[in-house]
């Protein structure tokens, strides 16, 4: 079994059920604590808390602020390149000190979480992750100079691993408690399947997904019913280009409307209701419907998210876990279940 597959096993069974089971109010704490927890023990090995990690905590606060930074359009220095030669103390030129300030924090994060990492490695206590592997494996060789650089790369390819794939995942669980709390029939069909398949003496595992087409036709539309991000990073043309009989000058920028694209009514009738059968034929994937994780779900081009079979692999994981022992259901509210009204919003993630 893959390193990624145990590790999703022990925090999910380990952390995000026994969780659930008390104290379920507090579920999308739960979520994020497994999620996070998980990513962190992929990308630096060290040991983690059920609750309240501090370097979970590090880490979230510091990269808060790179929500912020990733909207299109937030700062005009995007839109004017050339506004970077701003002196900070000029008026307008404020998102330098910003700059400054959060990558102070960031930074300061990152290396506090590299360095568990590096001790660990010295005394034997990290576990085998992202960080480990690329430093154990780097069998070129280089001077001084080059291994700084190289040990650089690797902590900052580390921290992108916990933060693409924490908040994507755990957009992505509260979605899925959300569709099964307005649409419990769906909720009712994955258990049955689960029963059928997998029985009542054991939970699931990554081997049981391919007999479980239901529970991946839930995971498929819960990302397109309500995507992680429903605008996607900017992109830059490489030459160019004519769409629809739009002409696209080489080096313009190019923001993909991926909520257009997964709610259009003629790829997805009905876009705003949750249905998985529409990725069903017969019981079996459909493979004439358009697939969310290869299309838009995980960006494109060459800036796709290179961890998207990962994200898919525990996620189906998760939710298939949870259904299996869990009923998603409403609060009581005077002896009878409260009307759920969803609510969503979106902030920026870069992979």
């Amino acid at each position: 079994m893959k390193v990624e597959e145990e590790r999703a096993i022990e925090f999910i069974r380990k952390g995000l059920l026994a969780s659930f089971l008390e104290a379920p109010e507090k579920f999308s704490e739960h979520i994020f604590s497994c999620m996070a927890g998980l990513d962190v023990s992929l990308s630096y090995g060290v040991p983690i808390q059920k609750h309240e990690d501090p370097t979970v905590e590090s880490l979230n606060h510091a990269f808060h602020v790179s929500e912020i930074i990733a909207v299109p359009g937030e700062f005009l220095v995007e839109l004017l390149p050339t506004l970077k030669y701003v002196p900070e103390w000029m008026p307008g030129a404020g998102f330098k000190t910003l700059a400054r300030e959060w990558a102070e924090l960031i930074n300061g994060a990152v290396d506090k979480a590299f360095n568990l990492t590096l001790k660990g490695l010295n005394d034997g206590t990290t576990r085998d992750c992202f960080a480990s592997w690329s430093l154990e494996h780097n069998n070129l060789e280089r001077n001084d100079l080059e291994s700084v650089k190289y040990e650089q790369l690797v902590k900052q390819l580390a921290s992108v691993v916990f933060k693409a794939g924490t908040d994507t995942r755990v957009a992505t669980a509260l979605t899925f408690v959300l569709a099964m709390l307005l649409y419990p029939e769906v909720q009712q069909k994955a258990q049955a399947e689960i029963d059928a398949v997998i029985g009542l003496d054991r939970l699931p595992e990554f081997s049981d997904r391919d007999q479980l087409p239901y529970i991946s036709a839930i995971l498929k539309e819960v990302l397109r019913w309500n995507p992680v991000l429903s605008i996607g990073i900017p992109h830059l043309s490489t030459g160019d280009d004519v769409y629809n009989g739009y002409y696209i000058p080489s080096g313009s920028i190019v923001i993909a409307n991926t909520y257009a694209m997964l709610h259009d009514p003629e790829v997805f009738p009905n876009p705003e209701v949750f249905d998985p059968e529409r990725f069903l034929k017969d019981g079996k994937p459909n493979p004439q419907i358009l697939d969310p994780t290869n299309v838009a779900s995980f960006g494109f081009g060459r800036r796709k998210c290179p961890g998207a079979q990962v994200a898919l692999a525990s996620t189906y994981l998760a939710f298939a876990s949870i259904l299996t022992l869990f009923d998603i259901l409403p609060e009581l509210g005077e002896e009878k279940p409260t009307r759920v009204e969803p609510e969503f919003s979106s902030w920026s993630i870069i992979s």
